[in-house]
């Protein structure tokens, strides 16, 4: 095991199965994400830190965020910038890639307790923010944030956020009251922001779902914590395919980088996980 650790690359030779990922000190992992070059971004939420591991790389380095307090969702868009819900300070921070120090981004009405826990970017670049009553959009190049919607009794600081290369969001829906029981559903938004529908029929068997990815073609996967697995389902299909994962312990962010190999934040082992594409 100790000789794969030395391979972390895309390239068609990697190996295969299941590698636990050279971050080390961890205490609390809040969120994972990968960009393009196949480095991938944790945060360390107790130690309020946000470490990447270059792809390559056996050793993490810790990106020059400072002052943050419980910092759980991050994400990195094409040029490497990478975005972070700083959730106990309220406020959602920018970090450009080579820059030195974060920026504030204008996301407004986190102080009455709403703190924001996931973060996502789009194709576009448009930033997209989820607390436990609000999810907001702040369109590329924009100063004026937008809601998409405010409110709603599905949204939960638990739920799962992505967002697919149209510019469509997925939530997971946790606790929805459908004729007359509770549930967990994923539900689809469109780039034309209308109502969010359900993905039908329900996927069966989520108890605990805490994170949730998307890939280009439209795969979905979803790691469930309280059954300690990580689901894929791939786009019009109506059952999800269990990963093969091992020795999951609460399961919780997910990420999928572009060749298709499957990251998940191991958080009952205080690790991260990568699934090789098969």
């Amino acid at each position: 095991m100790a000789a794969i650790l030395l391979f972390h690359n895309l390239s068609d030779d990697s190996p295969k199965g299941q590698l636990v990922l050279p971050f080390t000190g961890l205490s609390d992992i809040g969120g994972v994400a990968v960009d393009n070059s196949g480095a991938v971004y944790v945060t360390d939420s107790t130690a309020n830190r946000v470490l990447k591991l270059a792809a390559g790389s056996t050793t993490a380095v810790e990106l020059p965020f400072t002052g943050l307090d419980n910092p759980h969702g991050v994400a990195v868009d094409s040029s490497g910038t990478v975005y972070l819900a700083d959730t106990g300070n309220n406020r959602v921070l920018k970090l450009a890639s080579g820059a030195k120090s974060p920026t504030e981004l204008p996301f407004t009405g986190f102080n009455d307790g709403n703190r924001p826990t996931r973060v996502a970017v789009d194709s576009k670049g448009a930033v997209y923010c989820m607390d436990s009553v609000q999810l907001l959009k702040l369109p590329a190049g924009s100063s004026k944030m937008e809601y998409i919607r405010n409110g709603d009794a599905w949204l939960s600081n638990r739920a799962g956020m992505a967002v697919d290369r149209d510019g469509a969001v997925y939530l997971l829906a946790v606790d929805i009251i459908y004729y007359g029981k509770s549930e967990t559903s994923v539900l689809k938004m469109d780039a034309d922001r209308s109502q969010p529908s359900k993905l039908e029929p329900p996927i069966s068997g989520l108890e605990g779902p805490a994170g949730l990815a998307v890939d280009s073609g439209g795969m979905l996967y979803i790691a469930d914590e309280d059954t300690n697995r990580v689901l894929k389902l791939p786009s019009g299909a109506k059952d999800p395919i269990e990963m093969p994962f091992t020795g999951l312990n609460k399961p919780g962010d997910v990420a999928v980088d572009r060749a298709g190999n499957v990251y998940v934040v191991d958080k009952g082992n205080t690790r991260v996980l990568k699934l090789w594409k098969s």
